[in-house]
């Protein structure tokens, strides 16, 4: 009798989308925290294509003031649970970009 073989397929490499019309747009918007404008793009951390210290695609991009960014980075999992999840900041970021009429 013959047995199945279960592999996974082999991992794509993810082309890394780069917009600087995208991150220029987010530099513009007011903090996702605290509305605050004077924000640094923050590309969310803990994804990308698996490889150690890959960045974000930019449409990864959130605004947030220099405090909140570094704040972010010193401890992603309870920056989280204060503000929620980057993936929500993300979504949120990405619809005011296509409600404007700019994706």
């Amino acid at each position: 009798m013959s047995q199945i073989a279960h592999t996974r397929p082999p991992a794509q490499k993810v082309r890394r989308v780069e917009s600087k019309k995208y991150i220029a747009w987010v530099r513009d918007q007011p903090s996702v925290i605290s509305g605050q404008h004077g924000c640094d793009p923050h590309h969310i951390i803990s994804v990308g294509d698996g490889r150690m210290g890959s960045k974000a695609s930019d449409l990864l991009t959130i605004p947030l003031t220099h405090a909140e960014h570094n704040e972010l980075h010193h401890d992603a999992r309870q920056w989280e649970s204060r503000h929620g999840s980057q993936w929500q900041h993300v979504a949120a970021t990405l619809a005011r970009y296509v409600a404007e009429g700019l994706g």
